[in-house]
């Protein structure tokens, strides 16, 4: 009887132990690496624009408008993943911090968006003087915007550490049982 009582205990203190290990292991993935992958990729799709930018300030030429509408048309994509992103984020951020600095990210966003829009416009205008002058003022603002989102990707690689800390946590405690 007494047998049977502690198996039911250490039992129940596996369970309830592997039930925490679940919840953390699932917040750490579902919450903090996917938005890890999201920010990375967000960042990757912002410098491939900023690059394209630059490559259609080089297409003057009639002949080069099969070039430049490609490049529109892989802004157009980058830009609509890094809006389904955004919006995604917007959704599953829950820590405060984390919201702030989102917001903070989503200020210089708005920035980087419209002066990105009005390099293009230019662009498409043929006004390449006007646009190659905008276009100097855009490394100011995405290392501005990178910092923002280097700050978000640390802040939730911090909190996926922390979340597999308690999981090492909640396995030694068992174990100790």
């Amino acid at each position: 009887l007494i047998v049977a009582f502690l198996v039911g205990i250490v039992g129940g203190v596996g369970i309830v132990s592997l039930k925490n290990v679940g919840e953390n292991a699932k917040k750490m993935y579902s919450e903090n690496l996917q938005n890890v992958y999201m920010l990375t990729d967000m960042k990757q799709n912002l410098t491939e624009i900023k690059s394209n930018i630059a490559e259609l300030l080089n297409t003057k030429d009639e002949k080069d408008t099969a070039i430049k509408d490609k490049l529109e048309k892989i802004i157009q994509e980058d830009k609509d993943e890094n809006n389904k992103y955004v919006s995604q984020l917007e959704a599953t951020l829950i820590d405060k911090d984390q919201k702030d600095l989102f917001e903070q990210f989503n200020n210089k966003l708005v920035e980087y968006r419209q002066l990105r829009e009005n390099v293009i416009k230019l662009i498409d205008a043929n006004n390449y003087a006007d646009a190659a002058e905008q276009y100097k003022e855009l490394p100011k603002v995405t290392d501005a915007l990178f910092d923002s989102l280097d700050k978000l990707i640390e802040a939730n690689l911090k909190e996926s550490s922390t979340a597999n800390d308690n999981i090492v946590l909640i396995y030694t405690k068992s174990t100790a049982i």
